[in-house]
């Protein structure tokens, strides 16, 4: 399957669902859910820009 035909509702996804978020300094790993995020295109027109995902974390001291 190439990744043109991959069809999905990825507001709906995000809404009625969740998505983990993980990242790890080598020595530890942490994962979280995402649930604040914006969705869309950069550098270019709606129908021509690149995809882009933004999430936003917060950090708390461990």
């Amino acid at each position: 399957m190439e990744i043109s035909d991959f069809k999905t509702d990825i507001f709906n996804i995000f809404d009625k669902r969740w998505a983990l978020v993980t990242a790890s300094d080598g020595a530890r790993t942490n994962s979280m859910t995402v649930s604040w995020g914006t969705m869309g295109t950069i550098w270019g027109k709606a129908t021509k820009g690149l995809p882009i995902l933004t999430v936003f974390l917060t950090s708390s001291p461990l």
